[in-house]
């Protein structure tokens, strides 16, 4: 049972790294935030890839944190593998089976967004250029 525990760690260690740039995607939303209410050609330019990201990462937020049912909390059901001494209990093996199925959910939505309306958000970026003014004189 502790190999299937570590080697579902190794995955949460995996996810959590792909995470971990979350904060700084929701930094540079926030700067886009306050760049599109000064720059309405900026906002033109960028509202359909803004917009779609700004949707995709509130619903990750949703499936994460939902308390119960959210992709968090079951993903934490693999700990009663760690608890576990001896062979797992059938409730055991379902929770387990649970924080598999959350982390697999968890890896394809992380994936998705990071790769798909992010990249696409970013790209989108390095395509635009603002005059001088609208950076520094507002």
């Amino acid at each position: 049972m502790l190999v299937r525990a570590k080697a579902f760690g190794s995955r949460i260690e995996s996810l959590n790294a792909r995470l971990k740039s979350l904060p700084s995607v929701r930094e540079s939303l926030a700067k886009s935030d306050r760049f599109i209410k000064e720059n309405p050609g900026f906002a033109e330019a960028v509202s359909t890839e803004y917009n779609a990201v700004k949707d995709e990462l509130a619903k990750m937020d949703e499936q994460f944190g939902r308390r119960q049912e959210g992709l968090t909390s079951r993903i934490n059901g693999y700990r009663s593998v760690l608890m576990a001494s001896g062979a797992l209990t059938e409730q055991e093996e379902k929770s387990f089976a649970d924080a598999g199925a959350a982390l697999e959910e968890a890896e394809r939505l992380t994936t998705a967004f990071l790769e798909g309306s992010w990249e696409r958000y970013v790209t989108k970026l390095k395509t635009i250029t603002v005059a001088g003014d609208a950076v520094i004189l507002k």
